[in-house]
């Protein structure tokens, strides 16, 4: 289900334990009303993979990073590395049989030109080896809102709970 998706996104944890990315400075969550729910971040990628170095090497010293959950299913991930801006906006379509279609849009803030589009390339191929490592994790997972905030991701997700409660329609 996609709110299973938008809720991994906003794991803050996960990004150690699934993507090897240290933590630098604690993240903060903060709710706009009923409409956006945002996670601010900075994480140095500390894996071996190729994605993972090229990530590395770019970012220097880390990434800053904003996950927003718009209305729900659209999400919309901001990353700058380096001098760099990238963002993938990421829309989930509930499909039958609790399957969910997600539709990604990348892109690099910038002039526009040869060295934008080859950004482009580049956010869209690490952006992509990023979300693939949640699909294994997320295969026949079931997702429970945890009874006592004893992380900083239990509290961040059982604000992401609440914030699913508080959605028109939900």
């Amino acid at each position: 289900p996609w709110q299973w998706l938008v809720a991994n996104g906003l794991d803050i944890e996960h990004l150690s334990s699934v993507h090897d990315r240290r933590l630098l400075e604690p993240p903060t969550m903060t709710r706009d009303g009923n409409a956006m729910l945002r996670i601010d971040y900075r994480t140095l990628p500390m894996a071996s993979g190729l994605s993972d170095r090229i990530m590395a090497r770019l970012a220097g010293n880390g990434v800053r990073g904003t996950i927003r959950s718009l209305a729900g299913s659209m999400m919309l991930v901001e990353a700058e590395v380096g001098r760099r801006r990238t963002f993938i906006l990421l829309s989930f379509l509930p499909q039958p049989g609790e399957m969910t279609l997600i539709r990604g849009i990348v892109g690099v803030k910038g002039r526009p030109g040869l060295a934008n589009r080859l950004s482009a390339r580049v956010a869209k191929l690490l952006f992509k080896a990023f979300l693939r490592k949640d699909l294994g994790v997320l295969d026949g997972m079931e997702w429970h809102e945890p009874a006592h905030a004893h992380s900083p991701g239990d509290g961040f997700t059982q604000a992401a709970c609440a914030f699913f409660r508080d959605l028109p329609g939900a």
